[in-house]
């Protein structure tokens, strides 16, 4: 299918081709007044010979298909500029939005450290308040227990020295 269309292509092409010189051969003998300039047998053999038609038809469809290549690859090369110029832009804009994100974040984790700095120092004041509280309940309660301990044994070593002493009375 392909190579249909490229042969359709070039027949038109080289039709296109020979009917624009031979428009022009005509065109410029007519609208001279003056006589044509006179040919050489060379260039007739050439111009109408069909090798030489041809050659000179394969001549011009290469210059109109380099032209066209030319013009075709300047407008892909003018669209890639105009895609990596988007594209940078794009690139910078999304680069720009990542630093604005990372710094929010920054920021807010900065915050928070602080915020959890403020409270772990909270929970360890309480906790040493705490312990004090406990320390300090608890040497109460022992010095109550001594107390009374001093005391029961104070009771007792009465109570044992005033047998003592009745016992010995009595004997």
């Amino acid at each position: 299918m392909r190579s249909i269309n490229k042969f359709s292509f070039i027949t038109l092409a080289m039709i296109l081709l020979m009917a624009g010189t031979t428009f022009g051969l005509e065109a410029s003998y007519q609208t001279k007044e003056e006589s044509p300039p006179a040919a050489t047998s060379e260039d007739i053999q050439n111009k109408w010979n069909p090798s030489g038609l041809v050659e000179n038809l394969m001549h011009d469809l290469q210059i109109v298909i380099q032209k066209e290549r030319i013009a075709t690859l300047s407008e892909v090369d003018k669209e890639r500029k105009a895609t990596l110029v988007y594209l940078t832009q794009e690139r910078l804009a999304a680069t720009e939005d990542l630093r604005s994100e990372l710094t929010r974040l920054i920021e807010t984790l900065v915050s928070e450290r602080q915020a959890t700095l403020v409270e772990i120092e909270a929970i360890g004041d309480r906790l040493v308040d705490r312990s004090l509280d406990s320390g300090k309940q608890l040497i109460d309660h022992f010095l109550l227990r001594l107390i009374q301990l001093v005391v029961v044994t104070g009771v007792l070593a009465a109570a044992i020295i005033f047998t003592v002493i009745r016992i010995r009375a009595k004997r």
